[in-house]
């Protein structure tokens, strides 16, 4: 049974060299409560916290932080640039936090990035991506069998 649709994008992240008022910094540990709190969808398994914990040494989880508040985070693969999750707090959104974070993984790196199975029901995600030069590129379905 089809439980929801999942899009896909890659391609180079564009990037200009705005001064920005927020710190990025590695996060030092995952407080899952907060940031789960940031989520407007839940991620698919190949993304879940349970998978990201599995990969936490092959990845690289950045925060991104206004006046020592936590503005948003990324976590990406740098070898494979598969972007695993990302997330804004709700309370600060659209100041240009995410897209940061964004332009901060892709300096100095001009391969293609990627983002795998983003909520298609998301718009905000969906034209987020799409704000920053990445193209849709493939639509899945997550299915759940019954037993």
């Amino acid at each position: 049974e089809i439980k929801r649709e999942l899009d896909s994008y890659k391609g180079k992240i564009s990037t200009n060299n705005t001064k920005s008022k927020f710190i990025i910094k590695k996060l030092e540990y995952y407080d899952w409560e907060i940031l789960k709190s940031f989520w407007d969808w839940i991620p698919s398994w190949q993304n879940s916290i349970t998978s990201i914990k599995k990969l936490e040494n092959n990845v690289i989880s950045l925060g991104i932080y206004d006046n020592n508040l936590l503005a948003g985070y990324i976590v990406y693969n740098p070898t494979t640039n598969r972007i695993n999750q990302f997330a804004t707090n709700k309370k600060t959104r659209n100041l240009g936090s995410a897209k940061n974070l964004f332009q901060h993984i892709s300096k100095n790196n001009e391969n293609l990035f990627y983002v795998n199975n983003i909520d298609s029901n998301s718009i905000n995600s969906k034209n987020f991506l799409l704000s920053l030069g990445l193209e849709f590129f493939i639509k899945q379905y997550e299915m759940e069998l019954r037993i």
